[in-house]
């Protein structure tokens, strides 16, 4: 597991400078830093928590959007296999008309 003061390495400094062990660092510096790290880590949490919901929310619509394809797919058949009959009747008709 690495140590509390590693996790702080990622905060920007100067070019070429090197961060002090954190149990060095002012009381007040180590507040700000976890508490910054703190609100950093809920902030991006909630974010993930949308992002998440409103993925849920695209991938249902799809979901609805294909059972409206499938559905429209299978009036179209019928109508295609209606007009198909609807025809073989009319030939009917017309074979017993003459």
């Amino acid at each position: 597991m690495e140590k509390e003061g590693n996790v702080f390495r990622c905060f920007k400094t100067r070019s070429g400078a090197i961060l002090p062990e954190f149990n060095k660092w002012r009381s007040a510096i180590r507040e700000r830093y976890l508490l910054h790290a703190h609100h950093s880590s809920r902030a991006n949490g909630e974010l993930n928590d949308i992002i998440e919901h409103y993925e849920g929310l695209v991938i249902g619509r799809e979901k609805e959007i294909d059972t409206w394809k499938d559905k429209f797919s299978n009036l179209e058949v019928d109508l295609r296999s209606s007009t198909d009959s609807k025809h073989d009747l009319e030939d009917k008709v017309d074979g017993l008309s003459s």
